[in-house]
This record gives structure tokens, C-alpha cells and sequence, in this order.
């Protein structure tokens, strides 16, 4: 799994929503999504262990997620929080002080 130091706001539910639906539909790549947009944690298969150590750079595992682009499967969770990532003190005061009520998903 792919966890962003950056990232404070991943919890255990976004987590075991990627785990289960690894479990549900195998998949060498399980992104979530929120709201249509991708974000992170990455889940990989142990399968592709090997290309994730040829990983280099920043840019290093988009260039993976393209070749493997037929093999990821996203799921949409109903949390912005792969979304959130605190890069300065200003992104500090602005996630500290703001109100993350929980989102229901969409009603079918």
C-alpha cells in the first residue's frame, strides 16, 4: 500500500474498503476515488512488487498506473480525506480548523 506522509485524514475505513475490495475483485492496482477523482492510498497486488521497485522519482508511479491502466480497479469511497494533504502550515490551520462531517453516499 502506497500511504503519503502527508496525508492525515486516511483512516482505517478507507483502508479496509480497499482491502476488501481487493478481496471482492482482484486487481494488480486498487485506487480510491472520491467524487469521481482519484486519490490515495494506492493498494497493489504483491504481483507487481517487482515493477514498484523500479519505481523512481516522483513521476515514477504514474508512468506505472498508465502501463498498467487495464489492470486497476477503482473504488469510489465516501471520503475526501484522499484528498487532503498538509504540504505547508497554512494547509496545517486550514484542515486543523475545518469540519469533515462524514458524507452518505449518493442515494440510488
Amino acid at each position: 500500500m502506497f500511504l503519503l506522509g502527508d496525508q492525515p485524514f486516511i483512516g482505517p475505513t478507507i483502508i479496509d474498503s480497499l482491502i476488501l475490495a481487493l478481496q471482492k475483485q482482484p486487481a494488480n492496482l486498487i485506487i480510491p476515488t472520491f467524487q469521481g477523482k482519484r486519490g490515495n492510498p494506492v493498494l497493489a497486488h504483491r504481483s507487481i512488487f517487482e515493477l514498484i521497485q523500479g519505481i523512481t522519482g516522483d513521476k515514477g508511479a504514474r508512468v506505472l498506473f498508465r502501463s498498467l491502466k487495464d489492470q486497476i480497479l477503482e473504488v469510489e469511497v465516501f471520503d475526501q480525506g484522499i484528498h487532503l494533504d498538509v504540504d505547508t502550515i497554512e494547509d496545517y490551520r486550514r484542515l486543523a480548523d475545518a469540519d469533515f462531517p462524514e458524507i452518505a453516499p449518493p442515494a440510488k
